[in-house]
């Protein structure tokens, strides 16, 4: 079983901001860091497989974003000595940056036919679409109800409650595409996945797994003690990529390489 893993930029900008400086008194920290390096460090380990990839769209757009994930861990920190200082500023921006670079040196950046990705994009613009608008229509409430009309009646408050929040967890994951809907860059990271999953079945032969490594749930699961996985699972079906959270995928990879 051949096994790519694609980062996802949310995944390299956890991974990079990380710093500890006794001179500007900080300790930065990316909430995700720890999990994000768990992968990154298993790929790393396996270099020579070649399992890490990246693309120029992914590169681009954590550059892009990098300084401004400093900036949001830096104000979470309260410290307006640090704020005051522009100068400070750039050198953890620095900091963190060399971090990513060090990271990308460790992955394969895969070229991609950019005709190709148009193809996929209008496929993946539609499956956004068909989700936004189940999201939308969805009414947990009357779902409820309607599924608990054939509980007697002593049954029927606690029964709509439990089908209720049933319903709630199972779609959070297309409710919250309501109010954050993926945009370009998203939809083209997931575009190129589909191009190389497709580009490696010809090459390769069929015995091959393509992951997005994300904590966007644009494309993993919603974590919680019931997960919800509508859309993930959709793209598996429509195109065969697998998107998940740095940890899980760290385990595929674990269990899937030789």
């Amino acid at each position: 079983m051949r096994i790519r893993v694609l980062l996802d930029s949310c995944v390299l900008v956890a991974a990079s901001v990380h710093m500890v400086s006794d001179e500007i008194k900080l300790e930065l920290k990316h909430p995700f860091f720890d999990e994000s390096m768990n992968l990154v460090g298993l790929l790393k380990k396996h270099l020579a497989k070649r399992v890490g990839i990246i693309t120029s769209t992914v590169e681009n757009e954590t550059r892009l974003v990098i300084e401004r994930a400093v900036r949001d861990e830096i104000a979470s920190k309260e410290s307006d000595q640090l704020k005051a200082h522009a100068l400070r500023l750039s050198v953890v921006v620095n900091s963190c940056e060399e971090r990513l670079d060090s990271i990308l040196s460790n992955l394969l950046r895969e070229p991609i036919d950019t005709d190709e990705r148009s193809k996929y994009y209008a496929k993946v613009c539609e499956m956004y679409d068909f989700w936004i608008d189940y999201g939308r229509q969805l009414n947990i409430a009357e779902n409820a109800s309607a599924r608990t009309e054939a509980v007697s009646k002593a049954y029927k408050k606690e029964a709509y409650r439990i089908y209720r929040q049933q319903d709630y967890q199972v779609n959070r994951q297309a409710m919250r595409l309501c109010k954050l809907p993926p945009d370009h860059t998203d939809k083209l990271v997931l575009s190129e996945a589909i191009y190389l999953y497709n580009l490696y079945k010809q090459t390769e032969g069929k015995e091959v797994k393509v992951f997005v490594a994300s904590t966007d749930t644009h494309f993993s699961p919603t974590r919680g003690d019931l997960p919800s996985r509508v859309v993930t699972d959709d793209i598996i079906s429509r195109f065969g990529v697998l998107c998940d959270w740095p940890n899980d995928v760290a385990k595929n990879v674990r269990e899937n390489i030789k």
